[in-house]
């Protein structure tokens, strides 16, 4: 390994590992997605039995370890950093990588009809705001 690739490892591991445990776990989890993500997702993909997600993205973010610059139609979208991601991805538990992959695969299956739905929404409000004009 290229030394000063090491030295950037080692940083993220001492970020990571003085992170209270929820936040390592949400952050291991968030691997499963390759760019920017809502809460919603977030939800779906990373929470179970074994962890409350609520709180646990604004202290990621506050942190530094998840991006939350990108807002869309008022909702936020929040981005893992490429570094962060690649560490969750390595520290990710065989049982725990399954299960978070077959979460990702639901949430990605479903969400079409999610956007579906809002391209729906939106349309309905346009011809709205459109008809007392034509």
């Amino acid at each position: 390994m290229i030394p000063r690739h090491r030295t950037v490892q080692d940083l993220v591991e001492c970020h990571t590992t003085s992170s209270a445990p929820d936040e390592q776990t949400t952050l291991r989890r968030l691997c499963a997605f390759a760019g920017s993500f809502g809460l919603d997702a977030v939800e779906e993909v990373c929470a179970g039995q074994d962890l409350d997600i609520s709180g646990v993205v604004a202290p990621c973010e506050s942190g530094g370890q998840v991006d939350g610059a990108t807002c869309r139609r008022d909702l936020p979208r929040y981005r893992l950093l490429e570094t962060l991601r690649e560490y969750g991805r390595d520290h990710l538990e065989d049982d725990e990588r399954a299960t978070v992959r077959a979460r990702h695969a639901a949430w990605f299956l479903k969400s079409p009809s999610n956007v579906l739905d809002r391209w729906r929404d939106r349309m309905k409000q346009r011809r709205s705001r459109a008809g007392p004009r034509l």
